[in-house]
């Protein structure tokens, strides 16, 4: 099969994704096997690229969660567990960016292995993976590929069966674990320890775990724990029994999983699994988040340890009326006005608690810049949280989330390539994983096919420079999701989500202009006199109407750049058009476009809407409304005429969704000629 992507390019990215996210440790004598993975794996990424097949990692975690409450706050997953599964996919996402196929995670929950051995009730076990799950979907980790063991033995779906049935079938998951299909049934467990010291370096590892926890679990006689000889000995019994499971357990993975990418939340030199620490910090692996507990510290960085040695040090913070992690005590966090601070994946979200918006009173905006300039590795954003005059470094466009939900205002007389352009771009790039979420909303006046042969006025030949007798019978017809009418009203209505059902309305990231015949009419034939002097009336009052909405970009095409200059919201700003067309819009006889800072000879310009109070571009840190227009910080883009709309957005791609690389590789899919202006 001929290879659609150059595996000779993406074979190295792929390898670089993987070391990067990897940390390995050196032994001494183990030099030439230390990280001899990353060899071992170049056969296999190729094979991927020459299916044109996502790269597939397997990798077990997140069995259950640990009882012991001197290591964790809870019974359930933490903020320690989001971070792991964010980094885990996050591996995904890069390579996503670069590999249109992507990149998945297959993420073994092992429950039954190991968690009745540590007195974890089954039931228990299950609920935790449950909630994994849950978190998964909230967070949108969508290269995450949740599998049980019976999955991995053929014993059904493990994503369907009910609580019940699972509990019920749990005894013959064990039982075939330790089946002949799977374990040596000559094994001997007393002589492994005695002739094999890696064995016996694995029996000392899990005693020492199982020795602090195995206490804390429920079935353990009490006698058992007050006799430390007893106890020492049921230690050493069930460490025993679970080297034997976990014997069985690779083999279970590399007859079913073996052929795919073998990754490792255990330090190792790297010789046949890839060693991904979920909750690196300050150069160490760091712990498992299911055994540890986190702090977030003031300056960004994390720790892990246990959580008895925090409790006194470090505040506790609760999400949904439980503990979720400890924060580190600072008076950056003490401010006038009750805020939510909301840490996640090199991320902090600052949230009013309460209903509307509320504005930052000087210190705590102080406060707010002072947090900006410590986490300089996080997006810090806020929501309904107002601080109008902060001064401090803007923060750009390019930290906000990925914008998903574009919408294109249709016209008669639009040029079909403007906005068909465009939209095949993204159309490509919705087929990679972290932006297989993005939506198209088509919208105009009604819900009738709009041509793209403009309504003329009785003494106007509809194409304005062509001579009569010329075909207009080959006009295209598009037709519309929603009219402008019944998109406001949802709006009135607060019936716009970014979550709803697949036929919800969805709120505005992009506002995306065409432009073609039928923006001509307002300059060429502006006599009111007339029946028709303009086909785009309706699509103005609607931009002006939804502006303050638009929560990232307004991209004109074309000549859809008079469009918005016609509604103000160009004014003062940059932008370009058309070239043929460039003296007919930067001199049209329209109070604002005069307004407009016209940019010829440009591919495409983008700018973005200033703060008014401060002149900066201050598009994190004020989400809110301005009263008659754009939101400061929102981006402003134009571009030349018809197919300069592909330039601009494979810029915008290039900006937005993963860099240059992604960008040339759906130019490539397309056989077009990046221009970059």
């Amino acid at each position: 099969m001929a290879f659609e992507y150059d595996p000779t390019e993406l074979v190295p990215k792929v390898i670089e994704v993987l070391r990067s996210f990897s940390q390995h440790i050196r032994k001494p004598g183990s030099e030439e096997n230390f990280e001899k993975v990353f060899d071992a794996i170049l056969g296999r990424v190729q094979e991927y690229i020459a299916e044109n097949a996502p790269i597939t990692m397997v990798l077990p975690a997140f069995p259950w969660k640990n009882p012991n409450l001197d290591k964790v706050l809870g019974s359930g997953p933490d903020l320690g567990e989001e971070l792991g599964l964010s980094r885990l996919n996050d591996i995904c996402q890069e390579i996503s960016k670069f590999y249109p196929y992507g990149a998945r995670l297959m993420l073994i929950c092992d429950v039954p292995v190991y968690n009745d051995l540590v007195g974890i009730p089954d039931e228990e076990a299950y609920d935790y993976g449950l909630q994994l799950r849950e978190l998964a979907r909230e967070k949108k980790f969508s290269s995450i590929q949740f599998i049980r063991l019976m999955d991995l033995m053929g014993l059904g779906d493990g994503e369907k069966i009910s609580k019940s049935d699972y509990l019920e079938l749990v005894p013959t998951i064990r039982e075939r674990l330790m089946s002949s299909d799977y374990f040596d049934q000559n094994f001997n467990i007393e002589t492994e320890l005695e002739t094999n010291p890696d064995t016996k370096a694995t029996f000392d590892g899990f005693f020492s775990r199982i020795s602090e926890d195995l206490k804390w679990g429920k079935g353990l006689n009490a006698a058992v724990v007050a006799d430390q000889a007893a106890y020492d000995a049921e230690v050493a019994k069930v460490v025993k029994v679970m080297i034997q499971r976990l014997i069985a357990y690779e083999k279970l993975i590399n007859v079913t999983l073996g052929s795919h990418i073998r990754l490792s939340i255990h330090p190792s030199i790297g010789k046949n699994k890839i060693s991904i620490p979920l909750l690196p910090h300050a150069g160490k692996f760091g712990d498992m988040p299911w055994h540890a507990s986190l702090v977030f510290l003031s300056n960004g960085d994390i720790k892990t340890g246990d959580a008895k040695d925090f409790r006194d040090r470090y505040d506790i913070i609760m999400k949904n009326d439980r503990p979720y992690y400890f924060r580190e005590r600072n008076a950056l966090y003490d401010w006038s006005v009750p805020v939510d601070i909301q840490h996640s994946y090199k991320s902090l979200l600052f949230k009013n608690p309460g209903d509307g918006e509320q504005t930052l009173q000087a210190d705590d905006r102080l406060k707010l810049a002072h947090i900006i300039v410590l986490h300089k590795d996080h997006t810090v954003t806020t929501s309904t949280v107002h601080c109008r005059s902060l001064s401090t470094t803007p923060m750009r466009n390019e930290n906000r989330t990925k914008p998903l939900h574009f919408h294109v205002p249709l016209f008669p007389g639009v040029q079909l390539l403007d906005f068909a352009g465009p939209l095949d771009v993204l159309s490509l790039r919705s087929q990679y994983p972290e932006t297989s979420g993005l939506t198209l909303t088509l919208l105009s006046s009604t819900l009738e096919p709009v041509s793209t042969k403009p309504v003329p006025p009785p003494s106007a030949r509809w194409n304005f420079n062509l001579p009569p007798g010329t075909n207009t019978s080959f006009n295209p017809k598009v037709v519309p999701d929603v009219t402008f009418q019944d998109y406001l009203s949802a709006v009135a209505r607060g019936d716009i989500a970014d979550n709803g059902t697949d036929g919800s309305l969805k709120p505005i990231d992009v506002l995306l202009i065409p432009g073609g015949p039928g923006t001509r009419l307002d300059r060429i034939h502006p006599d009111p006199a007339e029946t028709k002097i303009s086909n785009t009336q309706e699509v103005q009052d609607f931009i002006k109407a939804v502006a303050s909405h638009v929560r990232h970009s307004v991209i004109t095409i074309c000549t859809g750049s008079h469009v918005l200059a016609q509604t103000g919201l160009l004014n003062n700003l940059d932008a370009t058009t058309n070239s043929a067309r460039f003296k007919d819009v930067s001199t049209a006889n329209h109070p604002h476009s005069q307004k407009v800072k016209w940019q010829a000879n440009r591919r495409w310009v983008r700018t973005s809407v200033p703060d008014a109070s401060t002149g900066s571009t201050l598009a994190q840190l004020d989400t809110t409304k301005t009263q008659d227009g754009l939101r400061p910080g929102i981006e402003v883009w134009s571009s030349a005429g018809v197919t300069a709309g592909l330039d601009l957005l494979l810029e915008f791609v290039k900006v937005h969704y993963g860099g240059v690389e992604v960008a040339q590789q759906i130019a490539k899919r397309l056989e077009y000629r990046w221009w970059q202006d």
